[in-house]
């Protein structure tokens, strides 16, 4: 049960990062290399962080 906490906390951060990539690309509307500074935060440091936080990420 735990692990599958863990992976639908780990689809959960994910999908916010999808919203907000979604909300900076239609209303933001930033230059290329901006946005790819936000996709690196988003969709890296914040699995990290949740594996280094969290104890690792489920895989099984």
């Amino acid at each position: 049960m735990k692990s599958r906490t863990k992976a639908w906390s780990l689809i959960a951060i994910i999908l916010v990062s999808c919203i907000v990539m979604a909300y900076v690309d239609a209303v933001i509307r930033p230059n290329y290399a901006v946005k790819s500074v936000i996709k690196m935060l988003l969709f890296l440091t914040l699995p990290i962080g949740y594996a280094l936080m969290g104890g690792g990420v489920p895989f099984r």
